[in-house]
């Protein structure tokens, strides 16, 4: 029992050190200069990929604020952005810097243009997805109506959607667009953008057997009259709909 109990000592003494690693990096990203930041937010990067506890301890009001901050309209430039906005895509936001990203159009005009415009990488139009469905998942229906309202936004998620062998941006796109057609003025903005065709086109390839047995189930049902897109996923997730 004595070595039990000295075994856990260690192990609690280990994972104290390696939070309080994560910790002293966040700092140094947050209170650095500029061109101290890049490296730190590579840092914070490969953490954050690394576990689910990982993102929960990067995961403070002052961190994330910080990031919506340096991700939008930075001085360093383009990629140092880019390394933010990745970051924030996988600690995600609460209801404070969602607020701080709908509520001023030009972070809205930004995010639409990564996922819709022409020229950026999968991996940048994956993370703005990703930081629109956090920023859609905690707001109400009228800052998601304005996400949906964005140019760029819908289109981009759908061609998401459409991505063949990159399952994360699939991932993202559907779980965008579940996001915003909680707001019902975005159920025809979707279907207009080409969703339910998307969806469609998921449906045939799953039935051909082409999709991993892990990936969301899809129907898809559509009349003469009205246009209605369903998402059917796996156990526990939420149901996607979207009608016009």
């Amino acid at each position: 029992m004595g070595k039990g109990l000295t075994g856990n000592k260690k192990s609690s003494e280990v994972m104290e050190f390696r939070t309080s690693a994560r910790r002293r990096i966040m700092q140094g990203c947050l209170g650095s200069r500029t061109r101290a930041q890049g490296p730190a937010l590579r840092k914070l990067r490969a953490l954050a990929r690394e576990s689910d506890k990982n993102r929960l301890v990067m995961a403070t009001p002052e961190t994330k604020a910080a990031l919506v901050e340096m991700a939008f309209g930075s001085a360093a430039g383009e990629e140092f952005e880019a390394e933010a906005m990745a970051v924030l895509a996988m600690v995600g936001m609460g209801e404070a810097e969602a607020v701080e990203v709908v509520g001023r159009e030009g972070r809205v005009a930004r995010l639409g243009e990564l996922l819709g415009g022409q020229g950026t990488t999968l991996e940048s139009r994956v993370n703005a997805g990703a930081v629109v469905e956090a920023a859609a998942a905690a707001s109400g229906a009228e800052a998601r109506a304005v996400l949906g309202a964005a140019e760029g936004v819908m289109e981009g998620l759908v061609a998401l959607v459409e991505e063949k062998a990159n399952a994360r941006a699939v991932r993202v796109g559907i779980r965008g667009l579940f996001a915003l057609c909680l707001a019902k003025e975005n159920q025809p903005r979707a279907v207009a953008a080409g969703a339910a065709a998307a969806l469609a086109r998921r449906v045939t390839a799953e039935a051909r057997g082409r999709r991993s047995p892990r990936s969301p189930r899809w129907s898809v049902s559509a009349g003469r009259r009205a246009g209605a897109m369903r998402w059917s996923p796996a156990p526990g997730e939420a149901r996607l709909l979207c009608a016009r």
